[in-house]
């Protein structure tokens, strides 16, 4: 059972959200204002999956709202609600970080369409976090040092890693460029997308190139099925190529 939050001044409305939800077996709360829903968003004890958030409250705009609600829950789906909508209004509360948009008045089937896709969101969310912990749990931690050369390019790595200019890291085998990608992907905005590391020297070149890009069924022999390559399944998230320097020119062209 999934707990959800709807915020919306119209209490009626409100009201028939909450039954309709309660009917397919969710758990609704409904706050009728700005206030009322940052107060329960702020009791750690609900525990909300989802929250339907109206546009225009009493009290406060609707967008700052949802800015406040994502960063009271990180990890919290939400759906705005509003009569009033807009391509523009659109676009701005997806910036914003919305899960979806729905103009009122919508079908029944369209809000529980975007309910079960909002939750089931939020649950693939948590469940990557909560890999994510094990994961770190399980690797080594930070990278740590005391020489004057190491500091220089850890904080080079810090300032890198929040953008999204790709990085070549240079040393000999066994000097740490794995553990130096690892501290880059951790401590980047992709942390909770995927980090994939390729041993370039390993893999010929066609068939890296395969690897890499992905083909096409038939595209040659032995291709018997359409397959997607490393860099479009790491889309939003890091590829490590390791050894790149080993692959030859032409392809790293």
């Amino acid at each position: 059972m999934s707990r959800i939050l709807i915020v919306d001044d119209d209490r009626p409305f409100a009201a028939t959200l909450r039954t309709t939800l309660e009917l397919e077996g969710h758990e609704a709360e409904e706050a009728h204002t700005a206030a009322e829903a940052e107060a329960r968003l702020r009791d750690a004890a609900r525990g909300f999956d989802l929250a339907l958030l109206d546009l225009r409250l009493p009290d406060r705009d609707g967008l700052d709202l949802l800015r406040r609600a994502l960063a009271l829950r990180p990890d919290l789906p939400v759906v705005i609600l509003t009569a009033y909508g807009s391509v523009q209004t659109a676009v701005e509360a997806m910036r914003a970080g919305a899960f979806d948009f729905l103009l009122k008045p919508f079908p029944r089937e369209r809000l529980l369409g975007t309910v079960e896709r909002a939750l089931e969101r939020g649950r693939l969310v948590r469940e990557n976090r909560a890999l994510r912990r094990q994961v770190e749990a399980a690797e080594p931690g930070d990278l740590t040092g005391r020489s004057p050369r190491f500091l220089e390019v850890l904080e080079l790595a810090r300032r890198a890693a929040p953008t999204d200019a790709t990085v070549l890291l240079l040393g000999e085998t066994g000097t740490g460029k794995e553990r130096l990608a690892r501290f880059l992907h951790r401590h980047s905005r992709r942390a909770d997308r995927p980090l994939l590391t390729v041993n370039c020297a390993a893999l010929a070149d066609t068939l890296l190139e395969s690897q890499l890009f992905g083909h096409r069924k038939g595209a040659f022999t032995g291709a018997d099925e359409a397959r997607k390559g490393l860099f479009e399944e790491a889309d939003g998230g890091t590829i490590f190529l390791d050894e790149i320097g080993d692959v030859s020119a032409s392809l790293q062209a």
